[in-house]
């Protein structure tokens, strides 16, 4: 909870300046899974089309994973992973990440850009819920992340400059059947910070708070092709990536008010390595197998106060075989299996107090310091089952089955998934899934002496009916409607006593209808807006308290748009608009039974209340040359254009500094501030290529 308030607060402070938040098969060829972002194609070396474009929305930081953010049904979270995707109506925590088919905890910095540079990224598929495909652990969406093949060619390097960060890129062949490519990319802030102040412009003026070391984000990637035969090959990949800011808080400050434990200085460094071999193969056996290994590690440490701290540290090794094979001309059946197994550290001395995603407030003040040192291995054998049946000229099923088991909870799941696709007219497909999910608790929630060993896992039932049809040549539009259901959620017994422990008495429901008109490339121009009608909500199982979910936003619209107006100079715009999240009231203050200056809220109705409507546009400008030795290209971003500020969300403000007047629900005499990102903010950048 401390590392949350802290980050929240840096993040206030400077994370709205770092950043915001051409031809398609038609319907009737996209039978199977329903694809958000991406197609498959065969050739894994270069970029897909879509993901391209992707690239060129404005506000996404040449960063299509960013972009997901313009996409139906998504949009950000407000927490600690600030830009952590909420996908209709799911916790953060919900989501699933993959990259190349292995899980992955960490695919966005902790100020919102992925890990992962453009030139590496050959497609990436949003699947917002009821996917049939191999996946673990999600009750919400997966974000399926495909890292490209070196391509075999001469040596060629890609530089990149803007304020916000650098990068190089170099790829190049080895031999005549082999090739690698390496990517590094850091942030610039902290070497700004030598001729402006920007640690004092961060603090804000703020009581009590001044940042020591500016927030900073790294990563890198290298990848390895060797092509044994045409159908035969083996890459060898290596990545990682860090995260680290530091701050210091003293007397005055909001949260030392609250809780005095907390003045001094505190840290927070984050990262991630992994690296794996892959091998993949077609056969007249098998039309494609593939296996992979993969050696994993993630990290997550923080110190605060006088000698507090947290750390955690997740290390092992992931397996996973995969293959195909087409059984007459009716089934393409499909097998996987997959091996997890990951010791999982918990180091701390510190006040932790019971906290998940459905809690209202994590006050540490009477929370008794513990210690501990704690390792646990979490494994996790799974197998997956695929049938892709083409019942029909018209029809096709899709059957399929996960089943695992989960050696630290010592529970067994199997997990039907169904989809079925009717082919109404060549241009015409409408189509229904569901399927059964579920998610480990966090780690905290099961590892004593924090959590509780016994709980279960939580479980999501996911529904979907939809269709698509081709307007024209060049415009599609796709009609979802969704209902998923939540059960045995992680919950408090009790907030204020670490002694009483989590249960699985939670559950609740998310459901909505999505439209999304799609104008691919034609005439300079493509774009696509969507209009999403959603609520999602959650109930306490003990109490029988039923309440909205933080994260319902009922009213979502995007219109994205981008257009080559002259030659070599392109103009782009993303219009976002969305219903403001729910927050709880504080209807009153009570004093501290154990220290007579502090007092603690009196919470109203959980979520009871909602934020003003979030609205935002930005504006991209680039212009491109291309030469014989490669290209070079200038772009300028416009975020919030119009000077939007937003408010996202009330905070108690003890030291009476910028309060406003009490919002909607708040008791009159209760000092609150507004936490509103900035205003516009201009960017500019340079990209080389030779």
């Amino acid at each position: 909870m401390i590392k949350i308030i802290f980050s929240l607060v840096v993040f206030l402070s400077i994370h709205t300046a770092l950043s915001d938040s051409d031809d398609s098969d038609s319907a009737a060829q996209t039978l199977e899974e329903t694809v958000i972002v991406g197609k498959s194609v065969q050739d894994k070396t270069q970029m897909t089309r879509e993901t391209k474009q992707l690239l060129q929305v404005a506000g996404a930081a040449n960063d299509p994973l960013n972009a997901v953010y313009s996409m139906p049904g998504v949009t950000f979270s407000g927490g600690w992973q600030t830009h952590d995707p909420v996908i209709r109506g799911s916790a953060p925590a919900d989501n699933a990440y993959y990259i190349d088919g292995i899980p992955a905890k960490y695919i966005f910095h902790v100020f919102g850009n992925s890990i992962f540079s453009k030139n590496i990224i050959h497609r990436f598929d949003l699947k917002a819920g009821a996917f049939t495909g191999f996946y673990n652990n999600a009750t919400g969406g997966i974000i399926d992340v495909s890292l490209r093949d070196p391509e075999i060619k001469p040596l060629t390097t890609t530089l990149n400059w803007s304020f916000l960060s650098t990068s190089s890129f170099i790829e190049s062949k080895i031999t005549d059947n082999s090739a690698f490519y390496m990517n590094y990319r850091k942030s610039l802030l902290r070497e700004y910070d030598a001729l402006v102040d920007l640690k004092s412009l961060a603090s804000n003026d703020e009581k009590g708070f001044a940042v020591d070391r500016l927030p900073a984000d790294q990563d890198f990637q290298t990848k390895v092709l060797w092509q044994l035969k045409d159908q035969q090959k083996i890459t060898l990949s290596i990545s990682s990536a860090r995260d680290d800011l530091a701050a210091r808080f003293s007397e005055g400050n909001n949260l030392v008010e609250r809780d005095p434990d907390f003045a001094g200085h505190a840290t927070i460094k984050k990262g991630f390595d992994r690296q794996g071999i892959h091998f993949e193969q077609e056969s007249d056996l098998l039309d494609r197998f593939e296996a992979s290994v993969y050696a994993i590690q993630n990290f997550d440490r923080s110190t605060f106060g006088v000698g507090q701290f947290e750390y955690y540290l997740e290390s092992g090794w992931f397996l996973r075989l995969d293959a195909d094979k087409t059984v007459g001309k009716k089934h393409r059946i499909s097998a996987a299996f997959s091996y997890e197994t990951m010791e999982n550290q918990l180091k701390f001395d510190a006040k932790i107090a019971p906290c998940d995603s459905k809690s209202v407030d994590c006050a540490t003040t009477n929370v008794i310091r513990n210690q501990a040192n704690i390792k646990k291995t979490l494994s996790q054998p799974t197998l997956y089952l695929k049938d892709v049946f083409q019942v029909a000229d018209k029809h096709q099923l899709t059957l399929a089955l996960n089943m695992f088991y989960d050696t630290y909870l010592k529970q067994s799941r199997f997990e039907p998934r169904v989809s079925w696709q009717y082919l109404i007219e060549p241009n015409w497909v409408s189509f229904a899934k569901m399927g059964l999910y579920s998610r480990r608790p966090g780690i905290k929630q099961i590892i004593a002496p924090l959590g509780n060993p016994k709980l279960a896992l939580e479980t999501a039932t996911h529904y979907l009916i939809g269709s698509e049809i081709d307007l024209t040549d060049v415009t599609s539009l796709r009609i979802e409607t969704y209902y998923k259901t939540f059960a045995h959620l992680a919950n408090n017994i009790s907030q204020t006593d670490p002694q009483k422990k989590y249960n699985n008495g939670a559950e609740g429901s998310a459901y909505g209808v999505e439209f999304f008109l799609n104008k691919r490339l034609s005439n300079q121009w493509y774009g696509w807006a969507s209009v999403g009608y959603a609520k999602t909500a959650r109930k306490n199982s003990d109490t029988g308290e039923a309440f909205l979910f933080e994260y319902d936003k009922p009213l979502m619209i995007n219109l994205v748009a981008h257009y080559e107006f002259i030659e070599h100079w392109t103009l782009g715009g993303k219009w976002r608009i969305e219903s403001g999240g729910r927050y709880t009231p504080i209807v009153a203050l009570n004093e501290n039974a154990n220290f007579a200056e502090i007092f603690d809220p009196i919470y109203g109705k959980p979520f009871s209340e909602r934020l003003p409507l979030y609205h935002q546009l930005d504006v991209r400008i680039e212009y491109l040359r291309e030469r014989p030795w490669g290209f070079w290209k200038f772009y300028t971003d416009l975020l919030n254009a119009y000077n939007q500020k937003n408010i996202t969300g009330y905070r108690y403000a003890p030291n009476q500094q910028d309060t406003i007047k009490p919002p909607k629900g708040f008791g009159k005499q209760v000092p609150v501030t507004a936490q509103q990102g900035l205003g516009i903010i201009p960017s500019i950048g340079f990209e080389a290529q030779f």
